[in-house]
């Protein structure tokens, strides 16, 4: 079921991506010779006026494939052709892909935050809302619920007064008094040790394993609307941390997910109900339509500098040029998709 979900999701996403190039390029004249689902070999598909709609076996994208897309072989005097069209409506065809994605993702967003509200964390209390898995509380018996009274004698008034206190002891032995129903209970617990990331970079912390309490928040219809913007905008920024980090190398490939941890989470987040898994399908849509942005061949980021260099010298790079740029490009992208499977197949059996 978790898989046949992930493909659901991710055809729909790529649909989404590729509607927007289609959409685009119909826009401006531009005549549409192949709208796919997936790369091929052809699994199916049906012919409707001037278009091929068809869905191919490698479920990792879709394209559109357009008339006169290779400036070398491709007619000019064809007012319907893509090379005959200027520059900056080569651009708009080119990034109306990743709009898409980024306008689907706001749009969930705002669906998302007006029909189910928002969880915030309370950090005005210490009362554990819940347990991480195997960690150190969970082996103490500390459940949600329960509220941290103490730690090493030190009384603790909110919860960013205790996890100050935690975070500076990695791996160490910590006396924690917590109260369960009319219990009060006294305990040893040692700290586990947890890569985080933070504004100034990644640091490592000390942890128990517990996460604080949510309150939610509801929304009018235009609260919500502005919500939405300020998420999408978040993980705009997150994403340009994230890249700055991977060129850097701040960033490991241990931590790059892939297929397989989309299909972990989707199962994930549909347990915990509709609103969450929403949630989820925007942040991958929003996470795709920027990646898509970035400069790299075969990504639309690099026709847009394709076309952005066209209009300063006044002619079309060099068709050998971007075929040998885009192999390369495919090569490593599918390097990458290999490696980042193959984490996240070995992250599942341990």
């Amino acid at each position: 079921m978790t898989i046949l979900l992930t493909i659901v999701i991710l055809g729909v996403l790529i649909f989404v991506h590729e509607l927007g190039h289609f959409l685009a390029a119909k826009a401006v004249g531009v005549a549409v010779e192949v709208f796919s689902i997936g790369f091929p070999p052809r699994m199916f598909g049906k012919r409707i006026g001037e278009t091929e709609y068809r869905f191919g076996w490698i479920p990792l994208g879709g394209y559109v494939k357009m008339r006169g897309e290779d400036p070398e072989t491709a007619d000019r005097n064809d007012p319907c052709s893509f090379v005959a069209k200027r520059p900056l409506e080569k651009i708009f065809i080119v990034v109306a892909g990743p709009l898409m994605n980024i306008l689907l993702a706001v749009l969930v967003f705002w669906l998302v935050f007006f029909a189910f509200g928002e969880n915030e964390v309370d950090y005005s209390s210490t009362v554990v809302s819940a347990v991480l898995e195997g960690s150190p509380a969970e082996k103490a018996g500390i459940v949600p619920g329960d509220r941290i009274l103490k730690i090493e004698g030190n009384q603790l008034s909110d919860w960013n007064d205790m996890a100050v206190y935690v975070h500076k002891r990695i791996e160490e032995n910590l006396t924690v008094v917590w109260q369960h129903g009319d219990s009060i209970i006294t305990d040893t617990i040692r700290t586990m040790r947890r890569i985080v990331d933070t504004p100034e970079g990644r640091d490592t912390v000390g942890i128990l394993g517990v996460s604080p309490n949510m309150k939610k928040i509801h929304f009018t219809f235009l609260g919500a609307f502005l919500e939405s913007f300020r998420v999408t905008g978040e993980i705009t920024v997150a994403m340009f941390g994230f890249i700055k980090n991977a060129f850097s190398g701040r960033l490991s490939l241990d931590e790059v997910g892939g297929p397989v941890m989309i299909a972990e989470l989707t199962g994930q987040t549909r347990r915990l109900g509709i609103g969450a898994l929403l949630f989820f399908i925007a942040l991958i849509s929003v996470n795709l339509g920027l990646i898509n942005l970035f400069p790299f061949p075969p990504l639309d980021g690099a026709q847009v500098i394709f076309a952005a260099i066209e209009g300063f010298v006044h002619r079309p790079v060099s068709t050998h040029f971007r075929l040998i740029l885009q192999q390369i490009g495919m090569m490593l992208l599918i390097a990458l998709i290999l490696i980042v499977t193959f984490n996240d197949i070995m992250r599942l059996g341990r």
